[in-house]
């Protein structure tokens, strides 16, 4: 068989499985097509199998920040604790957005509140970041651990100290984090604030 031949046969077989893996409810809602996505779900899609890449139809949803169509993909069955293929849950998605009402939708649903990313960094630490005060208290009325560290370390107090969110740092202060933890440099969360200008 010819070498270029070899090759088509490849492509098309590669081409082949990926729309095999293509759902038209996950689609939908990567478009941030409503009705289409209610219609399926009336009709009992699945709303758990995934595109090419682990995304689902709830992970889209949310990563659109839509909660109208997280609340009907979660009532639907949704799994609120799949990841894609990165390690990446839909809570993390929402506390990268900051968005308090699908945070809460997730939670409602058995989201967990220490959910972490591939390199260990949990939701909280997301939240903290971005400075939403009300998703960081969602998470930490959920049980999310205030003292939790990454790979390298690190805490939400210090991600929260860093970006210069004085609310957030009193809010996981009062739920116990430990304002003198350090990283192997000896680093602490003051030191963060202090390199930021905060």
């Amino acid at each position: 068989m010819a070498i270029g031949r070899i090759v088509l046969l490849a492509l098309v077989s590669t081409t082949v499985a990926v729309q095999a893996q293509e759902t038209p409810i996950a689609s939908a809602a990567e478009h941030g097509d409503q009705a289409l996505v209610r219609g399926l779900v009336h009709e009992g899609a699945d709303v758990n199998v995934p595109q090419v890449g682990g995304m689902t139809a709830l992970l889209w949803a949310v990563y659109r920040d839509d909660a109208d169509m997280v609340q009907l993909l979660v009532r639907a069955g949704a799994d609120v604790n799949t990841e894609n293929d990165y390690g990446v849950p839909p809570l993390a998605l929402a506390c990268t957005n900051g968005s308090a009402t699908v945070v809460d939708l997730l939670l409602d649903g058995g989201a967990d509140a220490n959910a972490s990313l591939a390199g260990g960094e949990t939701v909280l630490m997301l939240a903290a970041r971005t400075g939403s005060l009300e998703v960081v208290q969602q998470l930490l009325a959920q049980g999310a651990d205030a003292n939790a560290q990454e790979g390298r370390d690190q805490t939400a107090l210090m991600w929260a100290a860093a970006e210069g969110h004085p609310s957030v740092v009193r809010a996981l202060i009062d739920a116990g984090a430990d304002a003198h933890a350090t990283l192997g440099s000896g680093f602490t969360s003051m030191f963060f604030a202090v390199r930021a200008g905060h």
